[in-house]
């Protein structure tokens, strides 16, 4: 029974206590990206990112869009290391990694590796654009708002 109230009291300040500002921030976004495999794909849709940490992101990417002129959808799950998260005024850059996958008259997928630039990463909301490899030549550009 000692050691009861001890573990109970550490439970409890776990579970009531609240990650830093810097430690968790969402955001959302608009992204167009475009690949030029086959078949090359081309849309547009929604960015949700999630930072566990001060480098780590975690995102999910969602487009409608076409290949080869057929409709399609292409998601996507990565995993972005930022070399300068906390910059409020000027580029922050990342590097990442993940898989994406293609649906279409054909079903595709293909694991996903990315560098990029992004506007003002530790402040409220920025551009973005990324370059890549996944289902081709890879890019992508957008606007992220962040909380």
């Amino acid at each position: 029974m000692r050691g009861t109230f001890p573990a109970v009291l550490g439970l409890a300040l776990l579970l009531l206590a609240r990650p830093a500002e810097s430690q968790v921030k969402q955001e959302w976004g608009a992204q167009v990206t475009g690949t030029s495999g086959r078949p090359a794909f081309l849309g547009a849709g929604v960015h949700w990112g999630w930072r566990p940490g001060i480098r780590d992101r975690l995102v999910l990417h969602g487009a409608l869009g076409a290949a080869e002129h057929q409709p399609a959808v292409r998601v996507e799950a990565a995993w972005h290391f930022m070399l300068n998260p906390r910059t409020e005024k000027g580029v922050g850059a990342y590097i990442g990694g993940g898989i994406a996958g293609q649906f279409a008259e054909t079903n595709r997928g293909w694991i996903l590796l990315t560098a990029g630039l992004e506007q003002n990463p530790g402040a409220r909301r920025g551009w973005a654009m990324e370059l890549g490899v996944g289902g081709g030549v890879r890019f992508a550009v957008g606007y992220r708002w962040r909380k």
